[in-house]
């Protein structure tokens, strides 16, 4: 069995095969950025991010473990 692809592979496997996705390498780093410099912030947390987002579930649930692996 092969060993499954970093998050960083799977995009370039994507990019690389796919006619209709690409990756914005600008967008991707406007991102970095944003959460660099989130990294010390509240909104950060699972707290933070349930308070910005009510309807997200608890960060201590199935559900919400879930949702991480379906975005």
């Amino acid at each position: 069995m092969e060993r499954p692809l970093s998050p960083r592979e799977s995009g370039q496997f994507v990019a690389e095969r796919s006619r209709d996705v690409f990756v914005d390498e600008d967008g991707v780093k406007r991102v970095a950025q944003m959460i660099y410099e989130l990294r010390e912030s509240e909104e950060f947390t699972a707290s933070g991010w349930k308070m910005m987002n009510p309807l997200a579930p608890s960060p201590d649930s199935d559900e919400a473990i879930n949702l991480d692996f379906t975005h």
